[in-house]
């Protein structure tokens, strides 16, 4: 590689880096502190003067979290992805909310960020607002998903409590409203969630009837909120108060914090979640695996084809929030109605017994 060849992709990385840190931090003293050098030596490497060295870049990838790759040369085809490995341990599944948290609020920080998330599922961040929703869903993933060995033989009771957990997630979902989001569902992303209830249910993994309804009802106040949200447009709206049609004043109390949450319907099946950060002249991807972990890439390569995969989604799907009233009403209906349907059925399995 020639010598301005490495000077163009030293500056391409720097910006990416720049991308990321928080708007209020500049990116000199962020290299000074990182590679522990002066703010003329960083200067120097901003400018091209002088190359980063190969323990550098290392040591600003490992901090930063990102892949040189993202920025170098490499092979088309070949794409990086990072991921948090978990064990069968409810300390690791804590780990995993932890570096959640991390992201979210490092996204939070950068100013001018925004998530554009294709819904398989209901973003499991909203589920932290609803204790015994996510305390079901926790008990699911780590006894049914992660396979704890001390989870195997135990009922879920709905007034058990992941205390540890529900305090990280509660930050996740305080921290994930105030981020602007485009998010894509179907008439299929209710359904996971459904049927791991339904699952349970009819496993006799529940400890009773009334923790089953309990969970139910609670997914019913989220779809609800979430409809609230949808109505403003804003996902910091405040459930309890109610929104007069074509009332710009969303409420006092949400005026002034105003975070734009578009909601669009599909009628196309997503068969993955898929997250795209855009912010600055930089983007990177979160694809779902393993059920409700994640693996992240800033390969840019990829995040374009991403982008152009979205915008054809977007394209074909109508947009529902703030906009086409009648729409959104029968969406959320529908689901409501699906809840019902269930708790109907677990009221009558009881009934018959």
């Amino acid at each position: 590689m020639s010598e301005p060849e490495a000077i163009t992709l030293q500056s391409q990385f720097l910006r990416g880096i720049e991308d990321v840190i928080p708007s209020t931090n500049s990116l000199v003293n962020e290299l000074s502190e990182v590679l522990e050098i002066s703010t003329d030596s960083a200067y120097r490497r901003m400018r091209g003067d002088t190359l980063l060295t190969i323990d550098e870049i290392i040591r600003l990838c490992d901090h930063y979290q990102i892949s040189f790759d993202a920025f170098s040369k490499v092979k088309p085809g070949l794409v990086t992805f990072n991921y948090t490995p978990i064990e069968p341990s409810e300390e690791s599944y804590v780990a995993y909310l932890s570096n959640v948290l991390r992201d979210l609020k490092a996204i939070e920080a950068m100013g001018g960020a925004k998530a554009t998330y294709a819904c398989q599922d209901i973003p499991f961040f909203y589920h932290f607002n609803y204790p015994v929703l996510a305390n079901f869903k926790t008990f699911y993933w780590m006894r049914t998903i992660m396979n704890l060995p001390d989870l195997n033989k135990l009922k879920f009771d709905a007034d058990s409590n992941f205390s540890e957990i529900l305090e990280i997630g509660k930050q996740i979902y305080d921290t994930y409203l105030r981020i602007p989001s485009v998010e894509i569902w179907t008439s299929s992303t209710i359904q996971n969630t459904l049927m791991q209830i339904a699952f349970y249910w009819d496993s006799g993994v529940f400890e009773t009837a009334d923790d089953a309804l309990r969970v139910c009802a609670e997914l019913s106040k989220e779809i609800e909120d979430l409809q609230h949200k949808a109505d403003s447009g804003n996902k910091l709206a405040d459930p309890s108060i109610a929104i007069e049609e074509n009332n710009e004043d969303i409420s006092e109390q949400t005026a002034g914090e105003q975070v734009n949450y578009q909601l669009y319907i599909s009628e196309f099946e997503l068969t993955n979640n898929c997250i795209m950060i855009n912010v600055g002249s930089s983007s990177w991807i979160y694809l779902s695996h393993f059920s409700f972990n994640s693996m992240v890439t800033r390969n840019q390569a990829y995040s374009k084809k991403t982008e152009m995969w979205l915008s054809n989604i977007l394209k074909k799907s109508t947009l529902i929030s703030g906009t086409a009233e009648k729409q959104r009403f029968q969406f959320f209906q529908a689901s409501l109605t699906q809840i019902d349907e269930l708790m109907n059925r677990i009221n009558s399995s009881v009934e018959k017994k």
